[in-house]
């Protein structure tokens, strides 16, 4: 309870500040620091860094186009894509909780990126519906 009324008390103190400190978590947890164990070889950093840029820009175009799928498909809400949303939105509150440290956006990575093979199968490999708006 001590812990709990301490940290109520900082952000009373910190007021709309802090929601810029929340900001900065997100951002540290995305596109300015890298995950640990890849940013140490010496070839692969310039490769990680550029991918993990390319990754967190690309984020916000996972999710909505997780929602445009889902309002295409027949089960809806209820299609793979929207349900490996949740993991996913589960990131950002591990950002808040842990103040953006990249280690743990690492395991949630696998929903974002499992969202964007069912989009580019969705986008290049799904047949297109013919003029009476029914799939071959």
């Amino acid at each position: 309870g001590f812990f709990f009324r301490q940290a109520a008390d900082c952000i009373r103190e910190d007021g709309v500040g802090h929601v810029r400190i929340l900001g900065r978590s997100l951002l540290e947890m995305t596109a300015t620091t890298v995950i640990w164990p890849q940013s140490n070889e010496p070839r692969l950093k310039e490769v990680v860094n550029y991918t993990n840029v390319a990754y967190s820009l690309l984020l916000p175009v996972i999710v909505i186009g997780a929602i445009v799928l889902a309002r295409r498909r027949p089960g809806g809400w209820w299609t793979g894509e929207t349900i490996l949303l949740a993991p996913l939105a589960c990131a950002f509150v591990m950002a808040v909780i842990f103040f953006g440290d990249p280690r743990f956006r690492m395991p949630y990575d696998v929903f974002g990126l499992a969202i964007i093979a069912a989009l580019v199968a969705y986008w290049f490999f799904d047949p297109k519906p013919d003029e009476e708006g029914v799939r071959a």
